[in-house]
């Protein structure tokens, strides 16, 4: 009787060694593959990235917008006053381009959703926040509120505010705009 109470103890040590060793396992395989595409990513802008005629004041972050482990290159570089971002993934070996961003300012976090939402901007009232989502590869829009100026007259100032091109009401696009503006963005 005595060794079957072993037997059992030595079954339920062994099987709470091995779930521990199992649930801690993808992190270490995770760190190791996320360490290893930084440095994919870094000679992939070095090599790419680096060239100051193309890409004026080029400098990068690492962010992980749908939380698979591989992170997203975010590339930021000056394009005429207003920044350019390409956006690159790593699948099956390569580094691929998932998206070109002109005129952006800012690139926020979204905690919730495995989502970025982008800030794009060319005027004072002309402004536009799309949230995008990576799809089969690709970065795809989810949503987009904007607002516009659509006087005809530069005396005067007429602002229409949309989603997704619908037109909506002001303080709908305000709440939006404070909903994004609370999010961490991405700080190169």
């Amino acid at each position: 009787m005595n060794i079957k109470f072993f037997q059992k103890n030595i079954i339920g040590i062994l099987l709470i060694v091995l779930m521990v060793f199992i649930e801690f396992l993808p992190i270490s395989v995770h760190a190791e593959k996320s360490s290893r595409i930084k440095l994919i990513y870094k000679e992939y802008v070095e090599a790419n990235l680096s060239d100051e005629e193309k890409y004026p004041y080029g400098h990068y972050k690492l962010y992980d917008i749908n939380r698979d482990g591989i992170p997203e290159l975010f590339f930021e570089y000056m394009c005429g006053v207003r920044s350019g971002y390409e956006i690159f993934t790593y699948r099956k070996g390569k580094v691929t381009k998932i998206k070109s961003i002109v005129g952006g300012c800012k690139i926020y976090k979204h905690p919730k959703k495995k989502a970025i939402i982008v800030l794009t901007s060319s005027g004072a009232t002309d402004n536009c926040y799309t949230m995008y989502c990576i799809k089969d590869k690709k970065l795809k829009k989810k949503v987009s509120y904007s607002s516009c100026d659509t006087a005809v007259d530069i005396s005067y100032v007429d602002i229409c505010f949309y989603k997704n091109k619908k037109k909506i009401s002001e303080s709908q696009f305000r709440n939006y705009v404070d909903f994004v503006e609370e999010k961490e963005y991405i700080k190169f």
